[in-house]
């Protein structure tokens, strides 16, 4: 079906029931459908010669969005999501390749859309959903002017390849592409959720962005019977009320809302036994503030993970999740879950092999959710060997558990060592006063890159940087610990949400030396033994931050929740911390010291423990040493959460 006909069908029985609350303003399924049929008759005037007409929806969470989302896709248009905070600069290419005709956006951002306006010529109409603007009109004059529309452009099959959305990647670690996402692609997600959200009838909180997965999950609630309950802005205190008042079933959060949530349940009680899901989205968290989640809020924590380009890859459901917290199995504390059988998931090699249980690789995916790019060259790179290639490393286990390691590119290769920074980054979030990091290469004279974390303090807690270098020399040893480390006010986001290490790059580079640091050479002059741990059990990947701020040396007030989003697609768990293995089974892994080259610009490598010792040693050396060590410590302890034992 296409996906108003998923939504009619609910809303011709459910008329009288209630659709949204948002604020005092709470619509029946009858009254939202004649709202989506009148904005359907202002965008149907386009649709009708040339195909798809391409609408920017450009604005926070609201029952207007809500209603605007439902008339486009009426009228058979395509979906332009663009959120609230992004800039008409910032959001031009992603616009001037989609090349939206109309515009649906809240006052506030009336001056950007001009500024769009000049820039597209394309951009024929504007209308503004919460007044009127210089002369364009308002979504109420819309609704008054129109009679109800009824489409004509859906053919029995259901137009499978006709697009409903346009999205955009993050481009965290490269450039933005634009996603298409079919009328297929859209029946398979929910059909899916539908699965997995069997049961009584929910109530759905909408936090997550509109924009983002927020839409689609809100689409998904009503077209299963289900009420949307908006909030507008994120206060902890408000939305532990609202899930009191409303009985509230689910919603979705990041894990830096989360924290907040366990801790104003903890001051003050509320009545949350209503919530069957709290999906966990956009980034890890740690085993330890799971258990605790799930002590303060009870069995409903669950995670996913996904991509804007595959939806739905695989769901961790809170019945597993809480029997981790409880013991059983704990490394799937640390899991993506297994596979909705909605996308077949599988590890690849660069080659194009696929590996076997417990071997690491690029994680790879086909199924009805995999999109393509409107760039043809783009699906071509990505879609190779009849599989969609993430770009994320990961392995599963013999039960199917996904456990995902980090992004390909997202690794610091130091004299020919490449570590992945979400590796480092989960043993960094260990720290309770760590409220967020991020861990980037930076230009090294000797080994080419070196480690930086930069790091946001949680508010009414402190932290040395001595403090988070030593943590993790504990943990992971010398090699991938932090070489120097700074604490920001905030980390700067992409426009789709995610910590934009591009963003942080740069500013590292303008403001070389300003900001508040210190080197892991500069502590510690003792004799460190140089075995290190091969495992862990308490490390996750985290990529969520705040609007980008000063470099300060302590943090108060930081605005965690400035533009988050909230989805399961482009959601990570991280893998449980390990050594070094050996190359044959990772993607970004070091050659064997048998047939590795030197680095050409480092032919020795002296290390923290062996410079502490006067010694130094060869980059050959000292990757024979590290491989051994890492196997037989892994062996003798038994411990590579869900791996096979003969992998290992």
């Amino acid at each position: 079906m296409v996906p108003i006909d998923h939504y009619d069908t609910t809303a011709d029985r459910c008329a009288n029931d209630v659709a949204v609350v948002d604020g005092t303003v709470t619509l029946t399924f009858a009254e939202l459908t004649a709202m989506s049929r009148k904005i359907a008759a202002a965008v149907g005037r386009g649709c009708a010669d040339d195909g798809p007409v391409p609408v920017l929806l450009y604005g926070g969470n609201s029952y207007q969005f809500l209603a605007s989302m439902l008339g486009v896709m009426r009228a058979g248009g395509v979906i332009v999501p663009l959120h609230a905070p992004s800039t008409a600069e910032s959001s031009l290419p992603f616009l001037i390749e989609t090349q939206p005709r109309c515009a649906f956006y809240d006052r506030s951002r009336a001056d950007e859309v001009r500024q769009m306006q000049r820039a597209l010529p394309s951009l024929l109409e504007c209308i503004c959903l919460d007044g009127r603007v210089g002369g364009d009109r308002s979504l109420d004059d819309v609704l008054s002017a129109h009679p109800e529309y009824e489409p004509s452009w859906i053919d029995p099959s259901g137009n499978a390849e006709r697009p409903v959305y346009y999205w955009a990647t993050s481009g965290t670690t490269g450039e933005p592409k634009v996603v298409v996402e079919t009328c297929r692609c859209f029946d398979g997600i929910l059909k899916a959720m539908r699965g997995m959200r069997a049961g009584p009838r929910s109530v759905s909180l909408a936090l997550a962005p509109m924009t983002h997965g927020g839409g689609p999950s809100s689409f998904a609630t009503l077209a299963m019977g289900g009420t949307v309950v908006i909030l507008r802005t994120f206060d902890a205190d408000e939305v532990l009320r609202t899930i009191d008042r409303h009985g509230v079933t689910e919603l979705w959060l990041p894990p830096t809302a989360l924290y907040l949530l366990v801790e104003a349940a903890e001051r003050r009680a509320y009545d949350l036994s209503s919530l069957t899901s709290v999906m966990l989205g956009m980034a890890g968290i740690s085993p330890d503030k799971l258990k605790r989640a799930v002590q303060v809020l009870g069995p409903c924590i669950a995670h996913s993970y996904g991509q804007i380009e595959t939806s739905f890859v695989t769901a961790l459901s809170p019945t597993v999740l809480a029997d981790a917290a409880g013991g059983i199995h704990p490394e799937r504390l640390q899991s993506s879950g297994t596979s909705i059988y909605m996308n077949r998931v599988a590890i690849m090699n660069e080659a194009g092999r696929l590996l076997p249980i417990g071997e690491e690789g690029e994680i790879v995916v086909r199924g009805s959710g995999v999109k393509h790019y409107m760039n043809p060259q783009q699906t071509a790179t990505a879609q190779q060997s009849g599989w969609h290639r993430t770009g994320d490393i990961g392995y599963l286990d013999d039960d199917g558990f996904l456990y995902v390691v980090g992004r390909i590119k997202d690794v610091v290769n130091m004299a020919g060592f490449k570590i992945p920074a979400a590796e480092v980054e989960r043993i960094v979030m260990e720290l309770e006063a760590v409220q967020e990091c991020a861990v980037v290469a930076v230009p090294d004279a000797v080994r080419g890159e070196t480690i930086k974390a930069i790091i946001v303090v949680r508010p009414g807690h402190a932290i040395a940087p001595t403090g988070v270098i030593q943590h993790c020399r504990a943990r992971l040893g010398n090699l991938k610990s932090p070489h120097s480390v700074e604490t920001w006010r905030d980390l700067p986001r992409s426009s789709v949400g995610k910590v934009d290490k591009r963003q942080i790059r740069e500013r590292l580079l303008s403001t070389a030396g300003s900001t508040r640091s210190i080197t892991s050479t500069s502590i510690g002059t003792r004799r460190r033994s140089r075995r290190r741990p091969s495992c862990s059990f308490n490390a996750v990947n985290t990529e969520t931050g705040s609007a980008p701020g000063a470099a300060v040396g302590s943090v108060e007030n930081s605005s965690v929740m400035s533009n988050w989003p909230l989805s399961p697609v482009a959601s990570t768990t991280g893998a449980p911390a390990r050594g070094l293995k050996s190359s044959a089974s990772r993607v970004n892994s070091i050659p064997p010291a048998t047939n590795r080259q030197r680095s050409p610009f480092c032919p020795t490598l002296t290390t923290h423990a062996d410079a502490e010792a006067g010694a130094t040693a060869s980059p050959r050396t000292l990757a024979a040493r590290t491989d051994s060590q890492s196997s037989a410590e892994a062996r003798s302890a038994g411990c590579v959460p869900g791996r096979s034992r003969t992998s290992a």
